[in-house]
């Protein structure tokens, strides 16, 4: 029963809340998701931990499960210099690191970073293509419509296997991207009933018809009464309200695209004209079914099986102080029994 365990549980991933996660937070979750099996932890980046210091640092602190960046986005940082984070990492355990690279959004690159948001589908498709380059050990002279590199090479050890790159994708041209020149795609807030789209798109665009993983992060909850899934709903109405409203266009734009485009456009109009509480009263239970795991252990049970034919569960917890990480650990012990059963 232990290997059925491993199977289920490997072919699933952990990931947290960006927002007030430290290292000491992020280092018990991960700690607790490589003792129970599951097959990567992922690492957002937006402005909070930085990625290659924490994954360093988590690379030491556990045994077997692979560290994910989800994701980096491809202006704060050069292709090479991502190329020799990912060589460094592999030095320190050979094989345990996964490249997940977008384009963020033009809010975070221009305010926060101070870079100029453009091309950012050629700039993903080059930073991916240098990256190769560098990790490999190959000479580096590319002559691209935004990169332009020349005469260097990595002078360490590089990498002998495939570094796994994934795109963080939402709409169909990013994963159109990541069928072409990557491993697969990683989407966030994508509707549960439209993943058959998304694969589908990385099936039909994958070159020699390479197999390519599909990563899906959903916010996790496992409730036990009704009162504790409507004060799990509001937090998580929050959460949706905030992305579409807050979080640049793209995650608006692609649900719009999915079918939600009157609940989207009603959420942002209330946000932006300051009535915030209207704007999260507006994610209705619909909407919320879609794009979040929320409800009893046996239906989030059945719901992680079913989608585990079309795309890779990643479940996203909160650890923002001691008990959101207490509780999201004993979420996912509950889960991990769950699927023993």
């Amino acid at each position: 029963m232990l290997t059925t365990v491993f199977s289920l549980i490997e072919s699933c991933g952990v990931t947290f809340d960006w927002r007030g996660a430290t290292v000491g937070s992020v280092e018990a979750l991960a700690k607790a998701a490589d003792q129970l099996g599951f097959g990567y932890i992922w690492l957002p980046e937006a402005w909070g931990l930085e990625t290659f210091s924490l994954a360093a640092h988590l690379l030491e602190a556990t045994r077997r499960i692979k560290l994910g960046s989800g994701v980096l986005n491809v202006y704060s940082r050069s292709a090479a210099l991502i190329g020799m984070g990912c060589a460094t990492l592999n030095q320190i355990c050979p094989n345990r690191f996964a490249l997940g690279l977008g384009s963020s959004g033009k809010a975070l690159i221009e305010n926060w970073h101070n870079e100029t948001f453009v091309r950012p589908l050629q700039r993903t498709k080059e930073y991916i293509e240098v990256i190769r380059k560098v990790v490999s050990g190959e000479r580096v002279d590319y002559n691209g419509k935004t990169l332009n590199l020349k005469g260097f090479r990595l002078f360490t050890t590089p990498m002998e296997a495939r570094l796994e790159i994934f795109v963080g994708a939402l709409g169909d041209k990013n994963l159109g991207l990541a069928a072409e020149v990557a491993d697969g795609a990683i989407v966030t807030l994508y509707p549960m009933s439209q993943l058959r789209h998304a694969s589908d798109v990385l099936k039909s665009r994958s070159i020699n018809a390479e197999p390519k993983t599909l990563f899906a992060f959903y916010p996790l909850a496992l409730v036990d009464s009704v009162t504790q899934e409507n004060l799990v709903k509001a937090q998580f109405k929050k959460y949706v309200s905030f992305y579409i409203a807050s979080m640049g266009e793209y995650y608006a734009k692609n649900l719009a695209y999915l079918g939600y485009s009157e609940q989207v456009e009603k959420i942002k109009r209330l946000y932006q004209n300051g009535n915030r509480k209207e704007a999260v009263d507006a994610v209705d239970d619909e909407l919320l079914r879609e794009l979040t795991l929320v409800g009893s252990p046996s239906w989030v049970a059945e719901q992680t099986l079913s989608r585990l034919r079309i795309a890779t569960p990643v479940f996203a917890v909160n650890i923002g102080d001691k008990h959101e990480t207490e509780s999201s650990i004993n979420t996912l012990k509950r889960l991990a029994q769950l699927l023993n059963e």
